[in-house]
């Protein structure tokens, strides 16, 4: 989500070369809200969550199978 919106805006109109792409990303992420980075952040959270779960269960299921 937080690329996608930095891409779009980094890439609106051709780059004419190193330095001003580096600008660019800069102010792209200057440029980020503190609410879209927190719901990002939010949603990584509920990933990392998920998978925890998931992989603690596969840890579980493979120790009862030793």
């Amino acid at each position: 989500m937080i690329f996608n919106i930095n891409q779009e805006r980094v890439y609106r109109t051709k780059v004419s070369g190193v330095d001003e792409l580096k600008w660019r990303i800069n102010s792209g992420w200057a440029g980020l809200s503190h609410t879209v980075i927190e719901c990002a952040v939010g949603e990584c959270r509920q990933r990392l969550r998920v998978l925890s779960l998931v992989l603690k269960a596969d840890i579980l299921t493979f120790e009862h199978t030793l």
